[in-house]
């Protein structure tokens, strides 16, 4: 019995995946990611409180001399809350 190859059985057809795949990489491999903020946004930040930029300056010096503690309490409260106001919204 003698088999030969009709048409484009032969080809692997994996190889052609491959090849478009390296094509679509080669097309989109030279751009890079890029963000755009509103003015609107510049314009919130600029307003944003001193206030919490003190504080999170604060919270850092805590966590990096090891005197930061948890409130376990507070934080298992924000939690359930956060899930409770998720499942109501169906987010």
């Amino acid at each position: 019995m003698k088999i030969t190859n009709y048409g484009t059985s032969g080809i692997n057809p994996y190889k052609r995946d491959w090849q478009k795949a390296d094509q679509l990489n080669t097309k989109t491999g030279n751009k890079k990611d890029q963000i755009e903020i509103s003015q609107e946004a510049i314009e919130m930040q600029k307003r944003r409180e001193p206030v919490g930029q003190e504080r999170i300056a604060n919270l850092k010096a805590q966590i990096e001399n090891g005197t930061y503690t948890i409130n376990y309490q507070k934080l298992a409260e924000k939690m359930i809350a956060t899930f409770k106001r998720e499942s109501e919204t169906g987010e």
